[in-house]
């Protein structure tokens, strides 16, 4: 699964999330986030993998114990703090801060452009502008000129395609 977005010709973001493969004896998930602005490169490769069989080829599978699943599953948790990836969740859980980050993943804008492309009037918009301030997803480039950081950047396509894994797309 690939999801690409491109801003006027300068820059572009890929997303990509792929179940490698999902039965009753192995559960694995790879996250790749890929983005090119033109200026840097960063490639971001996250697995999660809480295998209950691995095999050297196909069909071969070994099972692993109860203690050994337990053990992968508590060293993925915590890899992320609790707390953290709940108010990132809770942060990107509303659609409009969904398009307002998609509408900065295209480039900066002001305050003004952003209520014109949303249709939020000034109350809202700075209400859901604060929400995604204060967790580190956008920041202020000068007075009222706003801009996605690198987190915002890695949360909006990481989200993207965790949505389009969990549609099975």
């Amino acid at each position: 699964m690939k999801k690409t977005v491109k801003s006027a010709g300068r820059s572009s973001q890929k997303a990509s999330g792929a179940v490698a493969s999902h039965n009753s004896a192995v559960f694995r998930v790879e996250l790749v986030v890929r983005i090119n602005d033109g200026l840097t490169r960063e490639a971001r490769t996250i697995r999660l993998d809480a295998s209950t069989a691995s095999g050297g080829g196909v069909g071969k599978k070994r099972t692993i114990s109860q203690a050994d699943r337990e053990k992968k599953a508590r060293r993925i948790c915590r890899a992320s703090p609790p707390q953290r990836v709940a108010d990132l969740m809770a942060v990107l859980s509303h659609p409009q801060r969904v398009i307002l980050l998609g509408k900065l993943l295209e480039g900066e804008a002001t305050h003004k452009l952003l209520g014109r492309q949303t249709g939020l009037k000034a109350g809202p918009l700075y209400h859901h502008l604060r929400e995604l301030r204060s967790a580190g997803l956008i920041g202020p480039k000068v007075r009222d000129l706003y801009v996605i950081t690198r987190i915002g950047k890695r949360a909006f396509l990481a989200a993207l395609a965790f949505e389009r894994l969990c549609r099975g797309a």
